[in-house]
């Protein structure tokens, strides 16, 4: 597309074309995944990153706002990940 435009807005700009009724459900859905996520945190019964995480990539097709949130997660995961220790780098 635009050589200037990051990859969300250019997901965003796409959305834009799709009709109504498909980005009410794509909204709908991606923000249920997000709210029972929310309550997984306070629950001990089910972990919510498994819902917030496919609910921000689902709502990050119509939001940039989401697929940067996204984004910012995915970061921090691998960096997380990064300091994390594991057999290889463990000292014998």
């Amino acid at each position: 597309m635009m050589d200037n435009v990051s990859r969300p807005m250019e997901d965003a700009i796409r959305a834009k074309r799709r009709p109504l009724i498909i980005r009410a459900v794509v909204v709908i859905a991606g923000t249920v995944l997000v709210l029972g996520g929310v309550i997984g945190l306070l629950l001990p019964v089910l972990p919510g990153w498994l819902l917030i995480i496919p609910g921000l990539a689902i709502l990050g097709t119509e939001f940039v706002w989401a697929a940067t949130l996204l984004d910012t997660a995915k970061t921090k995961a691998t960096e997380i990940k990064a300091k994390v220790p594991t057999k290889r780098n463990r000292a014998a």
